[in-house]
């Protein structure tokens, strides 16, 4: 657990570190999960683990982007740096990140253009649609809004079929941070058309940690 936290503590450095470095670049950057979830669901850092960090960027941005990652040590391993220009131009197109490493920190970075592989699924959320978060007292973020926020982190574990448990108990903080929570939140997935991907989420979730189910 110890060793947790302080991973969880050195990705939050990474995650300003980052976020500075593309500003200074010129540009715009989001942080989607991580840092961001940790503070909307639990409050504080230190509970749960990040695999990764998570970043988007306007498309446009991407190459300028993995510029300035490769300035900080990091190497594209999603496709690989050695891919043929006509596969990564494929990948641009059909794909919705790219993933870097930092061999001497540890750390891995994905760097995404839009939330999902199908582009019609919240394809109205971008970096401009993003949010200030504070993650120190003198420290700021972009992240996705309170109101989407949510709603992401149970489509993405439904994209993945909740294949990791750190995201159900990410999606049973969130519903028990706020009694109205999971109500709003279901009305809120009919409404965008998201029913069927929010909805088993809520099951498990009620089902492993006892959180409220909406009628």
């Amino acid at each position: 657990a110890r060793d947790y936290a302080l991973h969880e503590l050195s990705s939050v450095g990474e995650t300003i570190q980052l976020v500075r470095r593309l500003q200074a670049a010129g540009v715009q950057a989001a942080v989607l999960k991580g840092a961001t979830v940790a503070l909307l669901a639990f409050g504080r850092f230190g509970v749960r683990y990040s695999v990764d960090i998570d970043l988007m960027v306007a498309k446009a941005d991407v190459v300028t982007a993995s510029s300035v990652l490769r300035q900080l040590g990091y190497v594209r391993t999603e496709p690989s740096e050695t891919v043929s220009a006509a596969k990564m131009s494929a990948r641009m197109r059909r794909n919705k990140d790219l993933a870097f490493e930092n061999p001497g920190k540890g750390m891995k970075v994905e760097l995404h253009w839009r939330l999902f592989e199908n582009p019609h699924l919240m394809g109205d959320v971008d970096v401009r649609s993003c949010e200030p978060c504070a993650l120190t007292a003198s420290e700021s973020v972009l992240g996705l809004s309170k109101a989407v926020a949510p709603l992401y982190l149970f489509v993405h574990g439904a994209e993945h079929a909740w294949s990791r448990l750190k995201w159900l108990a990410d999606a049973g903080a969130l519903l028990n941070a706020e009694s109205a929570m999971a109500g709003r939140l279901y009305r809120q997935a009919k409404a965008a058309g998201l029913a069927r991907s929010v909805g088993p989420g809520m099951l498990l979730s009620a089902e492993m940690l006892g959180t409220a189910v909406p009628e």
